[in-house]
């Protein structure tokens, strides 16, 4: 989190000075709902959705917009099955 926040503090006075632009947040969807096993993850993602929900209510009167991408569960290399844990619905995509 802190390397958001420090980008975000440097970024944002630039952007403000070239008239705005957009600052995107990669999030996950496991953010808001995490399964067992995935709290700090989780966690970490759900705090980037903060951090964009208010920077959106700091940045926008200066012509910023902020918006936190939250891709779902998907197959991957380290592991993943794309799908959710036990107890997790499975979320339309």
């Amino acid at each position: 989190m802190p390397a958001i926040d420090h980008q975000q503090k440097h970024f944002a006075p630039l952007m403000i000075r070239s008239g705005g632009g957009r600052i995107i947040y990669l999030s996950s969807v496991v953010g808001v709902q995490a399964g067992p096993g995935g709290a700090l993850y989780g966690g970490s993602k759900a705090a980037v959705n903060i951090l964009a929900n208010v920077a959106h209510q700091e940045l926008a009167n200066d012509g910023i917009r902020t918006v936190a991408l939250a891709p779902g569960r998907r197959v991957t290399v380290r592991g993943g099955s794309g799908t959710p844990p036990p107890g997790v619905p499975e979320q339309p995509a």
